[in-house]
């Protein structure tokens, strides 16, 4: 987001919760298409600070990245298993500070994505117990670009748009080259579990939508705003490139 914002990227992906987080300070931001849904947010504490079960981390220490994905997750998670926010102890770190504050026993939990997720449960081996801490919701990989990079460059984008719509065609239909492609690739940077925890797909439908309208609602709250008016999220969507490409893919009302 930041070389996007900077000029020093036409292109980027980010989650949906860093787009809706950005598009007040900056409007001229576009969804060109959703190209991935993803389930890889965990919550990990330690066994040995007496937490076995959810119920048990009341009045513990939770390492969690403020104003990010996982802090909104953990608002969720808290809510469906009847945890005031007032009974848990925030503490803000970033993944690689949390993996340090879990191991050495400074906090008793944290909240986080893959591949830091893993990362924690690894070091803590028989000592760390985890659970899913998405409450059943996916987050979105966005593609997107300015809305004046996508008049001065529509011809190269509808095409940069082609070739993601035939290297999608292509992971559906060979899934193990593509696994093994990747892998090649990315050396010890790979994570097999992506393949499980993700959903690759080229598209624009309404759930992504919903998902941000409720995550802006939530930032609104959470800064003591109660009465805003929800934006029309649809001004930020770039439908023409996927619909050039893919119209089927393009399953909302515009």
């Amino acid at each position: 987001m930041k070389n996007l914002l900077s000029g020093k990227a036409d292109l980027a992906t980010v989650s949906e919760f860093v787009f809706v987080n950005n598009i007040a300070n900056h409007p001229e931001l576009r969804v060109l298409s959703v190209v991935a849904q993803t389930r890889n947010i965990r919550l990990i504490a330690r066994r040995d600070h007496d937490i076995s079960q959810i119920p048990d981390l009341k009045n513990k220490r939770i390492g969690v990245v403020r104003s990010s994905a996982a802090d909104y997750f953990l608002h969720l998670f808290l809510m469906f298993h009847r945890i005031s926010a007032h009974e848990i102890h925030i503490v803000d770190l970033t993944p690689s500070e949390q993996i340090k504050a879990i191991t050495e026993g400074e906090i008793d939990a944290a909240i986080v994505w893959a591949p830091f997720a893993r990362d924690m449960e690894n070091a803590l081996g028989e000592k760390g117990v985890s659970w899913p801490a998405q409450s059943g919701q996916d987050y979105y990989w966005l593609l997107i670009a300015t809305e004046s990079t996508l008049n001065k460059q529509s011809s190269a984008i509808k095409k940069m748009m082609s070739a993601l719509d035939a290297s999608d065609d292509f992971l559906h239909n060979n899934r193990g080259e593509a696994q093994r492609i990747l892998a090649s690739e990315l050396g010890s940077r790979h994570t097999p579990q992506i393949w499980e925890d993700t959903d690759f797909d080229l598209t624009l439908s309404r759930p992504f939508v919903l998902a941000m309208e409720a995550e802006l609602r939530w930032m609104k709250s959470s800064q003591g705003v109660h009465d805003f008016t929800m934006p029309d999220l649809l001004d930020f969507i770039h439908f023409d490139a996927l619909q050039s490409v893919r119209p089927e893919k393009v399953q909302m009302l515009h």
